[in-house]
């Protein structure tokens, strides 16, 4: 019988370890809106943010089927669908945008899942991300 290895012990931990100490890929790619999740997530447990932090970066985004664009289409798609808050909406509308989306076409994400998903959460997630694209807008003309 093979023995277990836990988690902290494998491979993919070790690696996001390694990527986190070289700076890691939610700085990358959602700024400082990232670092502050992983700070309340801290708050309620450390353990978690680590682990959090440490599969993301190991894991999640370094697979290479789908490019960072395309991975940001189904991460929208997937967090409207079940409903997410704002903050999760906010976070990956930016990391959308950084990835080369327009806004035209994260509000299309929104309206291509209306069949799927229902009026009721599309609404509340066109209304949440299209406060923060006119807030992105604004602060993107200020910074100009």
């Amino acid at each position: 019988m093979r023995a277990h290895v836990p988690y902290f012990a494998s491979n993919t931990f070790k690696k996001g370890l390694a990527v986190n100490e070289m700076g890691t890929v939610l700085e990358n790619r959602f700024s400082d809106r990232g670092e502050a999740l992983l700070k309340l997530v801290a708050k309620a447990s450390q353990d978690m943010a680590n682990l959090t932090s440490q599969t993301i970066n190991s894991w999640y985004y370094n697979r290479a089927t789908l490019n960072g664009r395309e991975a940001q289409i189904a991460h929208l798609a997937a967090l409207v669908t079940l409903g997410a808050g704002k903050e999760a909406l906010e976070m990956h509308c930016e990391g959308a945008l950084r990835e080369g989306m327009t806004a035209e076409e994260v509000m299309e994400v929104v309206i291509q899942i209306i069949p799927l998903a229902g009026f009721p959460r599309c609404i509340s997630a066109a209304v949440a991300l299209g406060d923060y694209l006119e807030e992105a807008q604004v602060q993107g003309e200020h910074n100009q």
